[in-house]
């Protein structure tokens, strides 16, 4: 199986996979991505089986097929994380979509296993701008403190009220609480409409402030 994908840095620390076949896409970031924040406790930072996580995404889901490579069209992993996962744990289902990951990290750190290097690897679809933007403000978020604490004072100043309808449809959507207020500046600093288009009013004067520090890091 040939996956073609394009691997950039394009910001220090940055490092974004492209692929043209979103199902590989998909499946490349699917281990690393649930491990990272998966919305299941039995997925969630376990070394999980991919199958059973496929029939676990698809019953929990009320689906009859898995669905994930078109649920999710945007990834992002800390780099903590992926050694959490692929250095110091013994994945017994290692696929083809785990050597091509394998294969992008030996390139990001020149083979090195060194845990004390701090980069984000995001990934998403060749030309998908929206997306890209998204995943590069969680990364912005993990790397760099100032970013973190100027997002966070922002979204103390969000409504309560509103806060609870964004946490509860983002809960919904498939998140996990211990990335909300990370989910939450990456959607209002690049792009709100997914909130809006289920009906959450979020008054434009606050994305404004979000988007403004956004693109203040982003030149």
């Amino acid at each position: 199986m040939n996956i073609k994908y394009e691997l950039n840095e394009i910001y220090p620390r940055v490092f974004l996979v492209t692929m043209d076949n979103s199902y590989d896409l998909a499946m490349t970031f699917c281990r690393a991505q649930e491990f990272y924040e998966s919305p299941y406790k039995e997925i969630r930072g376990k070394n999980f089986n991919i199958l059973e996580f496929q029939r676990l995404y698809t019953m929990r889901r009320g689906e009859s097929c898995f669905t994930y490579p078109e649920d999710w069209c945007g990834f992002n992993v800390p780099s903590n994380v992926i050694w959490d996962l692929y250095y110091s744990s013994d994945i017994e289902d290692l696929n083809q979509y785990d050597t091509v990951f394998h294969k992008i990290i030996d390139k990001i750190t020149c083979g090195s296993n060194n845990n004390e290097y701090r980069y984000y690897l995001i990934g998403a679809g060749t030309g998908d701008q929206k997306t890209q933007n998204h995943e590069i403000a969680h990364a912005f978020y993990y790397l760099h403190p100032t970013y973190k604490r100027e997002m966070n004072k922002l979204i103390k100043e969000i409504n309560n009220n509103l806060y609870i309808k964004i946490n509860n449809f983002l809960i919904d959507s498939g998140y996990t609480k211990k990335v909300i207020d990370d989910e939450i500046q990456a959607y209002l600093s690049t792009g709100d409409s997914y909130l809006r288009d289920d009906g959450i009013k979020i008054p434009q004067y606050l994305t404004k402030k979000f988007q403004k520090i956004f693109e203040e890091y982003i030149k």
